[in-house]
């Protein structure tokens, strides 16, 4: 895999003229903050020999290069998920696409279940922690490309002084920041009653199925972690709704405009 990522890298460098610091990836309904980006070229994965590709609905399938707040910036539109039957290290391939290419700072966003009471559809969490509950890790048999480390320290998974300055921003913008450890379950099913009895026993506070598993890879990368939850529901058997991916899809268009704010203005503060 190590040929194929560097092989992307190239193909990538060939076709754009900036050279990006910051990687955004973006979650199911979250695409809209490409809409504020300047100067972008949009990179089909499709024009890519060796990129995979996800058929969730939400995700386009495109790198787009550009700048964001100033900052050369690449995002992601279209991650891939282990429930796609993609391998962890499929998974992360594209954490080590953003480390070869340069990346500095990883900006994950996410859809994602709200555990803790207080969180509600539409609100936004920063993520300070996680627990992997899927079984599986990229660097399970070796890492994709090795930085020669072979034990990673997750001690600080996500950046504090991300966490505190995203903190900041919300109080002066007057937007509700939750903050809390995030689970990631396999999917693709959403979590039984029993399940999140067990997730909020052990310590976690929002769920999804993504995002751990790529901040994995970005630690082993080395770079420097900010993630942000959109909570599209509230988590199995504490709301009578049904769970959906279009209802995920809706609540995360609804709140994409403070998820934006928020991106922006921490990305113009780097």
């Amino acid at each position: 895999m190590e040929k194929i990522v560097r092989s992307i890298v190239s193909q990538i460098n060939q076709k754009i003229e900036i050279h990006p610091e910051i990687a955004i990836v973006l979650g199911s309904g979250l695409s809209d903050i490409v809409d504020c980006m300047d100067e972008k070229i949009i990179i089909p994965y499709n024009e890519l020999e060796g990129m995979l590709k996800t058929k969730v609905e939400g995700h386009k399938n495109q790198f787009i290069v550009g700048k964001l707040a100033g900052k050369n910036v690449i995002a992601m539109q279209g991650r891939f998920h282990l429930y796609d039957g993609f391998s962890a290290k499929q998974v992360a391939m594209p954490i080590y696409i953003f480390k070869e290419l340069g990346i500095k700072t990883l900006i994950l966003t996410n859809a994602a279940g709200g555990v803790k009471d207080d969180m509600k559809p539409g609100d936004i969490a920063v993520i300070c922690d996680h627990i992997n509950n899927t079984a599986t890790n990229c660097m399970i048999g070796g890492p994709i490309i090795d930085y020669g480390t072979q034990f990673v320290d997750m001690s600080e998974p996500y950046n504090n002084d991300y966490i505190q300055i995203v903190e900041n921003i919300a109080k002066k913008e007057s937007i509700k920041l939750c903050k809390g450890t995030y689970m990631q379950f396999l999917g693709p099913f959403y979590e039984t009653k029993a399940d999140i009895i067990m997730a909020k026993r052990v310590g976690a506070d929002i769920v999804g199925m993504s995002t751990a598993v790529e901040v994995e890879a970005a630690n082993h990368c080395g770079l420097k972690v900010l993630a942000l939850s959109v909570i599209t529901n509230k988590a199995t058997g504490l709301s009578t709704e049904k769970n959906s991916h279009k209802d995920v899809l809706k609540a995360s268009f609804s709140a994409s405009k403070k998820l934006i704010k928020i991106v922006q203005e921490f990305v113009n503060q780097l």
